[in-house]
């Protein structure tokens, strides 16, 4: 019901409870498609939380101890909750299981974004195992050709490329550098490029950006999307300056350990008639 139509109603002494079952919409999430959810973690609610806010991509850090990956980004890590399996891999495969909205999204996949933060190989070795047992929730690349599933991985910080190049069948991308901006290697194995925002710019969100760090923004962006890869910063200042910054030139993904923040940021003003939340 339009606000012009609620007026006329009102005015005429049409009953409010119809009014009333209109206004209250169907609960349901918003995807944040431009967010990422980093040290996501960190959080009290790891995974559930970056979910019911609609954040489409969450980065998580893992190590390896007693030959299982745990959450965290060392052994020192007392905020460590467990393992990967135990955090991330078994509750989202139960979400795809159930159908639940906080995981489904018209085909496009959940990103999450995995850092070794032990040496690479063990790791990687330690995972493949996982990624075997959770295949049907995982997109999948065997014999060259993609198979998008619910979750896509990428891993981030020092992976063994070489052996995930050639693994067949391959449960996982990398996650590029800028000298990976011009590489031949297929967009299933690099999809995305992700730089330290502060190597190449020192603009923390004051007043504006320099116009010389404008133009050298607009043309990374540029350049990678001429390449048909998606590109983020991270570790970027926590400001909405920034982020609007990011926004306006158009980079594929935003990301801050302040969640509700930058879900507030990125999500669309709601509708007065209509009540927008997570199942």
């Amino acid at each position: 019901m339009s606000f012009r139509c609620l007026i006329m109603a009102l005015s005429i002494g049409i009953d409010s409870t119809l009014f009333a079952q209109e206004a209250i919409a169907p609960l349901k999430v918003l995807p944040l498609k431009m967010g990422v959810a980093e040290n996501d973690f960190v959080q009290e609610r790891p995974l559930q939380a970056a979910l019911e806010l609609g954040f489409r991509a969450i980065e998580v850090d893992v190590f390896l101890a007693s030959n299982q990956l745990k959450v965290g980004h060392s052994v020192l890590d007392l905020k460590s909750r467990g393992t990967f399996e135990e955090v991330y891999l078994a509750p989202l495969n139960k979400l795809k299981e159930s159908n639940s909205a906080l995981i489904q999204n018209e085909g496009e996949p959940l990103i999450l974004f995995v850092g070794f933060k032990s040496d690479g190989r063990p790791c990687y070795q330690a995972l493949q195992p996982l990624l075997a047992k959770y295949a049907d929730l995982l997109t999948t690349v065997k014999d060259k050709q993609q198979s998008i599933g619910a979750v896509s991985i990428i891993l981030t910080g020092d992976p063994p490329r070489e052996l995930i190049a050639i693994e067949n069948p391959r449960y996982v991308a990398l996650d590029g550098r800028l000298i990976d901006i011009d590489s031949q290697e297929p967009l299933h194995l690099i999809p995305t490029i992700s730089l330290r925002w502060s190597t190449y710019f020192r603009w923390k969100g004051g007043i504006e950006i320099q116009p010389y760090e404008q133009a050298r923004l607009n043309a990374m962006i540029e350049k990678v999307h001429n390449a048909d890869r998606k590109i983020r910063f991270w570790s970027t200042p926590d400001s909405e300056r920034v982020w609007n910054v990011l926004k306006t030139a158009n980079v594929d993904w935003i990301g801050a350990e302040r969640h509700g923040t930058l879900h507030k940021f990125l999500s669309p003003p709601p509708s007065p008639f209509e009540r927008v939340e997570p199942k």
